[in-house]
């Protein structure tokens, strides 16, 4: 994630920085297939597509995005620290 951060908002993420290749974790850390369902239910947002047959998406959006769907804190009760006073 710390490198969708760190782009201009304009700077282009194709699917492989996005979820990763054999080997190559990706900024999402989800797989190809999740990315897609995304897509398919409107729930990511559209690539462009600068060239033919080349199929990106904007760093902005996609920061955005994370940013919209922040996973919400741990109930208090799910606290891994055992710790005793």
């Amino acid at each position: 994630l710390r490198g969708v951060f760190g782009l201009d908002d304009d700077a282009l993420l194709r699917r492989k920085h996005l979820t990763g290749e054999p080997g190559r974790p990706g900024m999402l850390g989800i797989s190809k297939a999740s990315l897609y369902r995304l897509l398919a239910e409107g729930k990511f947002p559209d690539p462009v597509r600068p060239l033919p047959g080349v199929v990106a998406w904007r760093a902005g959006d996609v920061r955005a995005w994370l940013q919209s769907h922040e996973p919400a804190p741990a109930p208090s009760w799910a606290s891994t620290s055992n710790a005793k006073s």
